[in-house]
C-alpha cells in the first residue's frame, strides 16, 4: 500500500472538458494553418462576402483557388455548430456522456444531422436559383454564399471557446451564437435580393426563399432533434 498524498481523482466532467478542449484546439490549429498557407484566398473570401461585382477588375491580380481550403471553410461551420450544440445540451444536463467514445458519438451524431440539413438546403438553393435566376446568376450568388459561410464559420470559434473554457452561465455564448447565425442569414438574404430581385418575379422569389429556406428547414430540424432525443431518451 502506498502511503502519502495520491492526488485528486479526475471526475467525468473534467475528462469531458479536456476532450472538448482538445477537439477545439485541433480545429483552431488547422484553421490557423489553412489561414497561414492561403491568406490571399482568405482575403478574397472576405471581399466576395460583400462585393456585388460580377467580374473582377482587369487590374486585379488573380488569386489561385485551393479546393481543400474551400472545402474546409464550408465544413468548418458545420463541425463547430455540431460541437456547440453538443456542449450546450451537455452543460444543460440533457446529455450524459462520460466516456470518450460516447462523447465522440454524440458530437458526430449532431454534426451528421446538421450536415444533412446543410445538404438539403443546398438542393433547394440549386433548384430555386436555377429556376428563378439561371446558371450564371446562381454561380455568382453561390460564390458570395460560400464566402459568407466561411466567415461565419471563423466567427463561431468565439462562442465555442467561451462555452468550453468559461461555461454557459448567463447564456451569453448561446445568445452570441444565435446572433451570429441571424447576421449570417441576413447577409445571405441581402445577397439574394441584390442579385435575383427583379420587378416581375423578384418579390415572389424572396417570399419563396424565406419560406422554403429559412423557416421550414429550421422548423423541421427542431422537430427532428426533439423526436430523436425522445426516442433515444
Amino acid at each position: 500500500m502506498f502511503e502519502g498524498y495520491v492526488g485528486i481523482h479526475l471526475w467525468s466532467e473534467q475528462k469531458t472538458d479536456d476532450l472538448l478542449f482538445s477537439i477545439l484546439l485541433g480545429m483552431l490549429l488547422l484553421f490557423a494553418i489553412m489561414f497561414r498557407c492561403h491568406a490571399q484566398q482568405f482575403m478574397k473570401m472576405l471581399k466576395d462576402s460583400w462585393s456585388m461585382k460580377r467580374r473582377q477588375s482587369l487590374f486585379e491580380v488573380p488569386v489561385k483557388e485551393n479546393s481543400f481550403f474551400h472545402f474546409f471553410m464550408l465544413v468548418q461551420p458545420i463541425l463547430l455548430s455540431g460541437l456547440i450544440l453538443f456542449v450546450v445540451l451537455y452543460k444543460l444536463g440533457y446529455i450524459v456522456a462520460e466516456t470518450t467514445v460516447s462523447i465522440l458519438q454524440n458530437i458526430g451524431f449532431y454534426t451528421a444531422i446538421l450536415c444533412v440539413f446543410f445538404l438539403v438546403k443546398q438542393c433547394f438553393y440549386f433548384v430555386l436559383g436555377m429556376v428563378f435566376g439561371g446558371a450564371d446568376k446562381y454561380r455568382w450568388w453561390r460564390n458570395g454564399y460560400d464566402a459568407i459561410m466561411g466567415i461565419w464559420g471563423a466567427t463561431l470559434y468565439i462562442p465555442a471557446i467561451w462555452l468550453i473554457l468559461v461555461g454557459i452561465d448567463g447564456m451569453i455564448p448561446v445568445i452570441l451564437f444565435v446572433t451570429l447565425y441571424i447576421l449570417c442569414r441576413f447577409a445571405i438574404i441581402y445577397k439574394i435580393m441584390r442579385i435575383f430581385y427583379t420587378k416581375n418575379k423578384g418579390l415572389f422569389y424572396i417570399s419563396l426563399y424565406l419560406c422554403a429556406q429559412e423557416i421550414l428547414p429550421l422548423f423541421f430540424l427542431y422537430k427532428g432533434i426533439v423526436y430523436l432525443y425522445n426516442v433515444i431518451g
